[in-house]
């Protein structure tokens, strides 16, 4: 997020304050929110094994990722 609100020329504090008001998420809810995003497309189109992609998108091990998945997915990883 530092680098992020460096870019723009404002403090982290306030990036995170105003990307909450516009988003109603915080920033990390967001980044996390994405990166899964992308791991689900890539689990819908892809041939690599969940424990491929899970550590490919920096998760230790796959059963962390279906943690995750879980945690804030509707659906399990394991669906696809």
């Amino acid at each position: 997020m530092e680098g992020v609100a460096e870019r723009v020329g404002i403090s982290p504090r306030q990036l995170q304050r105003i990307f909450r008001e516009k988003s109603e998420m915080t920033f990390s809810q967001y980044v996390e929110s994405y990166r899964l995003q992308c791991i689900r497309e890539e689990l819908v189109r892809s041939s690599m094994t969940l424990e491929q992609i899970a550590l490919e998108n920096g998760f230790a091990t796959s059963n962390y990722l279906h943690y995750v998945f879980k945690k804030t997915q509707p659906y399990i990883a394991a669906a696809f």
